[in-house]
């Protein structure tokens, strides 16, 4: 019974096991990397589906300074991985030689934002809330009934609605 052997690299068999370490957890937070994007971007549907939803867009930040992070730390692990080569006599890996997935092009920047303008459109459109008596405003009211004007403050959300029914405005 013959074992297979792992197909092993010319680079590889070569390189001290501090470089093979510092390679292999790079690649780790590579994937963890594109990972955590691909997770954002599914968030980031999410709240599209679902722009009244607070929690989606708490979710979306909380991915976002996560996708900081990893990014933060693969660039210290490829710092130490260069380190380690260096120490080993091979050169370092140049941040060109790493292949990038996700670079974003002017058409993808384009999508984004006709999506945050259809967001913000129909953030728009929704009725608002009166920030003094909490009464729903028409779209077109510049002014509450209690005299509060609509453009003074910041109206409430239907998610922070208060648990007493609103008054209508006139």
């Amino acid at each position: 019974m013959e074992i297979a052997q792992p197909k092993v690299s010319e680079s590889e068999a070569t390189a001290p096991s501090a470089v093979t370490d510092e390679e292999l957890f790079c690649d780790y937070l590579s994937a963890r990397l594109e990972q955590a994007l691909e997770s954002l971007n599914a968030s980031r549907d999410a709240l599209i589906a679902q722009p009244q939803e607070y929690h989606r867009a708490v979710e979306v930040m909380r991915k976002v300074y996560e996708l900081r992070d990893l990014k933060k730390q693969l660039e210290y692990q490829r710092g130490r991985l260069n380190t380690a080569r260096e120490a080993a006599g091979l050169a370092p890996v140049v941040a060109a030689d790493i292949p990038v997935s996700q670079i974003a092009t002017e058409g993808f920047r384009a999508a984004q934002a006709e999506q945050a303008d259809k967001i913000m459109a129909t953030l728009k459109s929704r009725p608002r809330t009166c920030p003094s008596c909490q009464a729903l405003l028409g779209i077109d009211a510049t002014q509450c009934s209690c005299g509060h004007g609509a453009g003074e403050s910041e109206s409430l959300s239907g998610a922070e609605a208060p648990a007493n029914p609103p008054r209508f405005a006139r």
